[in-house]
C-alpha cells in the first residue's frame, strides 16, 4: 500500500507540476490582455475572474513548495534554508492567506455569474460589485493569518525515507479559538459557494429556454463562464473533502490525493475559460476580424 501511494504521489506531483509550467505562461498572457486590451478592459467580470485565476495559480505554487516537495530528497536543501533563515513562518502565513483568498474569490465569481445570468438583458458596469468583492476577499483571510502568526507554527520534521533524509510538514497549534473560527469560516463559505454553483447549474438549464436569438451570443458567453466556475469549484470541493477526511478521520489516501485536486482546481479556470468562452478565445488567440466584434458580456 505504501509503495503504491509513493508511486501515486510521484506521478501526481510530476503531472501537476508540468501542468503548472504549461499553464502559467499562457495564463499570464491571457490575463494581461483581459486587464489591458479594450473593449474587455472595461469589463469588471473579467477583472474578477483574473483576480481569482491569479490567486488560484499562486496558491498552488506556494502549496507545492510549502508542502508537496517536502517529501523529496532533492528539496532538502530548500527546507533547511527556510528553517535556517526563519522563513517558515512567512511561507506558512502566505499559504494560509492564499487558501482563504482563493475560496472567497471563487465565491464572488460564482455570485457574479448568478447575478449576470438572471439579468442578461440588462447592461451595467458593475464596478461596485468588483471592488466590494476584492476588498472582502482581501480582508476575509485575516483571521486565519492571525491564527497562523500567533497560535500556530509550521514545522518540518526530519526523518529518513528510503535511505534519504526528507521532511514531514506538520502544524503545531497552541490555541483552538481562532483555529475553530477559521475552520468554521472555510466550511461555511465552501457550502455557500457550493449552493451558488448548484443554483448556477439550474439557471443554466432553465434560462436557455427563454433566451431569444438576439441574446444568444451573450448567453453562450455566460454559459462558458458558468461552466468555468462550476468545474473549478467541483475540484475545490474534492480537495476540501479530502482535506477534512485526512485531518479529522485519518484517511491516508485522502491526504495524498488532495494535491491532485488542488492542482486541477488551480489550472482548470484558465483552460475552461479558453475552451468554453468564445470572447476570451478570440481575444487571446486570434485577431479581431471586421464584422466579428468581440462580445462584451454582461456584468
Amino acid at each position: 500500500m505504501s509503495e503504491a501511494l509513493e508511486i501515486f504521489d510521484i506521478c501526481q506531483t510530476l503531472i501537476i507540476s508540468m501542468a503548472l509550467i504549461i499553464t502559467i505562461p499562457p495564463a499570464c498572457f491571457v490575463y494581461f490582455k483581459l486587464l489591458f486590451v479594450p473593449p474587455i478592459t472595461s469589463n469588471y467580470t473579467f477583472k474578477l475572474i483574473v483576480f481569482n485565476g491569479v490567486a488560484e495559480l499562486t496558491y498552488c505554487v506556494v502549496y507545492l513548495f510549502a508542502f508537496q516537495f517536502a517529501s523529496y530528497p532533492f528539496m532538502t536543501g530548500f527546507y533547511e534554508l527556510l528553517m535556517d533563515r526563519g522563513l517558515v513562518i512567512m511561507i506558512s502565513t502566505i499559504h494560509s492567506y492564499l487558501k482563504v483568498l482563493t475560496l472567497s474569490t471563487a465565491f464572488f465569481v460564482a455570485l457574479n455569474r448568478a447575478k449576470s445570468i438572471k439579468f442578461l438583458r440588462k447592461s451595467s458596469n458593475d464596478s461596485r460589485f468588483f471592488f466590494v468583492s476584492v476588498v472582502v476577499s482581501l480582508v476575509l483571510p485575516i483571521p486565519i493569518t492571525c491564527d497562523v502568526c500567533i497560535f500556530s507554527q509550521l514545522e518540518y520534521e526530519e526523518f529518513e525515507f528510503g535511505g534519504s533524509v526528507v521532511y514531514l510538514p506538520h502544524e503545531v497549534t497552541n490555541g483552538d479559538i481562532l483555529r475553530k473560527a477559521s475552520d468554521a469560516l472555510s466550511i461555511i463559505l465552501s457550502i455557500i459557494t457550493l449552493i451558488v454553483n448548484i443554483f448556477l447549474s439550474v439557471i443554466l438549464a432553465r434560462e436557455r429556454k427563454y433566451i431569444d436569438k438576439a441574446d444568444m451570443n451573450k448567453f453562450n458567453g455566460e454559459k462558458g463562464l458558468i461552466i468555468t466556475s462550476i468545474v473549478s469549484y467541483a475540484f475545490y470541493m474534492l480537495c476540501f473533502a479530502s482535506n477534512i477526511l485526512a485531518r479529522y478521520f485519518d484517511v491516508l489516501f485522502c491526504g495524498f490525493v488532495q494535491w491532485l485536486f488542488l492542482g486541477l482546481n488551480s489550472i482548470t479556470p484558465f483552460w475552461c475559460i479558453i475552451l468554453f468562452t468564445p470572447t476570451v478565445r478570440r481575444l487571446a488567440f486570434s485577431k479581431q476580424r471586421e464584422g466579428k466584434p468581440i462580445v462584451v458580456l454582461s456584468q
